[in-house]
């Protein structure tokens, strides 16, 4: 489940990194990696509601 999950994040960046170019890649990958713990975070809370319904 996870792997799934940080293979679509992954992408998700990888892609958005492509449209901006290869110039802005290594500037933007430390903001990405922001994006993506707080996308992580998001994802977990998720879960955590789907699996333990209030």
């Amino acid at each position: 489940m996870r792997i799934i999950i940080l293979v679509f994040i992954f992408f998700g960046v990888f892609g958005k990194c492509q449209k901006e170019g290869v110039d802005n890649m290594i500037y933007n990958k430390i903001e990405n990696l922001k994006e993506v713990k707080n996308l992580v975070k998001k994802i977990h809370q998720l879960i955590l509601i789907i699996k333990y319904p209030l």
